[in-house]
């Protein structure tokens, strides 16, 4: 079953028809018994996320905050990626379940033990990186194939960082790590490139069918490759990087401190300063300024922003988007345009909330549009002036947009992605026309405009590279000597150089680059334009859930609860668990039992969380006293 809200039933039928097409490719084996999930998708968030958990067992989509980075999405569909990826998780989940010791530990304990159990018998980076694996194996898209997608590892290998095993595991507070997406997915693809997947597999079964054994992954692991982490780790570096990072380019800035600071998407100001937002280890973001003399000033501290891989900015006032979370509901978070004035250094103005996606500020300042995710899974484009007065609203369609920019007061540039191929074009805001300028299957972002020429990023030979695309002849063009990688071009005020960011040891730098057509080397592709078509769509019934539906929902049973101490276990709980699929309706209740005091007691609670102030009500009792209590949050 898929859940969703009322007007997301053209996303909720698309969903279940994609995964009713796909769902024994994602499988280990076609023929392997996965249990029905229920899935739920959210309309009312700006998050792109999506996760499988367990009491009760099910995946919840966030499915309207589709992400703008081509780092992020490719030219994916956003549900195709999570179905993809999500259901991979619930494959790994079933793969431990159906073994006879899980599936008794899940008959005495409930849902959340079985769960940590089939947790712990993995390594952490196991379960990410074999998601990333298949999407990127099994489609033409997915991380994998982006080249920033594994730079962190490049980079720490390129520049001797002594990055180990255990560091990438535990993290560190100076040096950048991978994320387990990152490592993880390293380590599979070697292993699965190198050793084959029916080895992977049988590695994956003989640790699930172990889980009551110490290290069962690492033990199966070292059996079928004669491979430790450590070694695995290293290896997996070993033939992913075969480059080192060498830049003959300075930065246009210094750095205070050599701990790892990122210096991403500058954008050069009428005065020659460059705008920039600074982001170090475990730190927010901070929007800062480099001044003429290379000199780096922070100018403010925004919330938690939503990132988009650009600054919009007009006439000294700079913009973003925040993150608003709804002070009741989890699932619910809202996102919020801010504008600050660089000369007053304060927050001038501040949208109404909404789903925004991305925004952009005309050159005169007086206008500002903005993308934003409907309800029922569409775009709107948003124009407001710069009170955040709405002037017009332009419904979208034939695709997903991004990357709206202002090139003139009445001209923005974009992109939409429709069945696998990104199209740039030029909307005219006066007419509300759109006029397409280039049509490619490769992965494009960050689109800009001088004259003729298209000014765009995509991935050459493993590197993201600026490419510089002439409309009339439709020729693409490179300037050589890239050997890092080059990312989030912006073009200066004169339009005689390309700012742009690449990768240090320590963060990525803002360089800069002429643009000299003298230097532009020719680069030819062979574009596939097929559009890679959906299969069929059928159309499955959509009702309305009953108020009662799942009232009561066993999760967890038996031992519910333990505690330990010096001596030994100081309490454990049997009782039963029942939370129902939405989280709104909560019981427990049972015995627990003191071995420290010797003082037991019965319990019994109910939690009510579907309106506005939650009920709680508990009681509890033993042979000396009794408590009951009532609770509105």
């Amino acid at each position: 079953n898929v859940f969703f809200y009322k007007n997301m039933d053209s996303i909720a039928n698309y969903t279940i028809n994609y995964l009713e097409n796909n769902y024994k490719k994602i499988k280990q084996n076609p023929n392997d018994k996965i249990r029905k999930t229920n899935i739920l998708l959210h309309g009312e968030n700006s998050i792109s996320n999506a996760f499988v958990t367990s009491s009760p067992r099910r995946s919840e989509f966030y499915a309207n905050a589709r992400p703008e980075s081509s780092h992020f999405l490719h030219n994916n569909n956003w549900i195709d990626l999570l179905v993809n990826h999500e259901y991979r998780h619930l494959v790994q989940r079933e793969l431990a379940y159906n073994n006879k010791f899980n599936k008794i530990v899940h008959f005495l304990f409930g849902q959340s033990t079985a769960s940590a159990l089939s947790r712990f018998t993995m390594p952490t980076w196991y379960w990410e990186g074999d998601a990333v694996d298949f999407e990127t194996r099994e489609s033409k898209y997915g991380r994998g194939r982006i080249p920033k997608f594994t730079l962190t590892s490049k980079m720490n290998k390129s520049f001797n960082n002594n990055l180990k095993y255990d560091k990438q595991v535990l993290g560190s507070y100076k040096n950048k790590t991978p994320n387990v997406y990152e490592s993880g997915y390293l380590m599979v693809k070697y292993l699965k490139d190198n050793y084959g997947i029916d080895t992977f597999n049988k590695i994956v079964n003989k640790a699930n069918k172990q889980s009551y054994l110490p290290l069962p992954f690492y033990r199966a692991l070292k059996k079928e490759t004669d491979l430790n982490y450590k070694k695995l780790y290293k290896k997996s570096l070993d033939e992913k990087v075969d480059y080192t990072f060498e830049s003959e380019l300075k930065s246009i800035h210094f750095r205070k401190s050599k701990i790892y600071s990122d210096f991403r998407y500058p954008i050069e100001l009428k005065d020659g300063s460059v705008l920039f937002i600074k982001q170090g280890i475990g730190s927010y973001k901070e929007i800062h300024l480099i001044d003429g003399n290379a000199k780096n000033n922070k100018l403010v501290i925004p919330g938690m922003i939503k990132d988009f891989e650009r600054i919009p900015y007009s006439n000294n006032v700079v913009g973003w988007i925040e993150f608003d979370k709804d002070p009741r509901w989890d699932k619910r978070t809202y996102s919020v345009i801010k504008l600050f004035d660089i000369n007053k250094k304060k927050i001038i103005q501040k949208s109404k909330i909404n789903f925004y996606s991305s925004f952009d500020l005309s050159p005169s300042g007086k206008k500002i549009v903005a993308l934003n995710n409907n309800l029922d899974g569409s775009q709107s484009l948003l124009e407001f002036d710069n009170e955040f007065n709405l002037k017009k609203s332009l419904n979208l369609s034939g695709g997903v947009y991004s990357y709206l920019k202002f090139i003139s007061e009445n001209t923005m540039i974009g992109i939409k992605t429709s069945k696998g191929i990104k199209s740039v074009f030029l909307l005219n805001l006066n007419e509300n026309t759109f006029n397409y300028i280039k049509e490619t299957s490769r992965n494009l972002g960050s689109p800009n405009l001088i004259g003729d020429w298209l000014i765009y990023t995509s991935e050459n030979k493993g590197l993201e590279e600026i490419f510089f695309f002439n409309i009339l002849s439709g020729e693409n063009y490179i300037i050589p000597g890239n050997t890092i990688g080059r990312y989030y071009p912006s073009i200066s005020q004169d339009e005689e150089f390309v700012f742009f960011n690449e990768m240090t040891k320590y963060g990525f730098d803002i360089k800069k680059l002429k643009i000299d057509k003298n230097f532009f080397k020719k680069v030819v592709f062979k574009e596939d334009l097929s559009q890679t078509m959906s299969d069929s769509i059928k159309k499955y019934k959509a009702e309305k859930i009953n108020p009662l539906f799942d009232f009561f929902r066993p999760v967890n049973w038996g031992i519910i609860d333990y505690g330990f101490g010096l001596k030994g276990i100081d309490y454990f709980t049997l009782g039963l668990e029942s939370r129902n699929l939405f989280g709104t309706v909560v019981f427990n209740g049972g015995y627990k039992i003191d071995t420290r005091d010797k003082k037991n007691k019965r319990f019994f609670g109910v939690s009510l969380q579907s309106f506005y102030p939650i009920i709680d009500f508990s009681i509890e009792g033993s042979n000396d006293f009794y408590f009951q209590d009532l609770i509105l949050n």
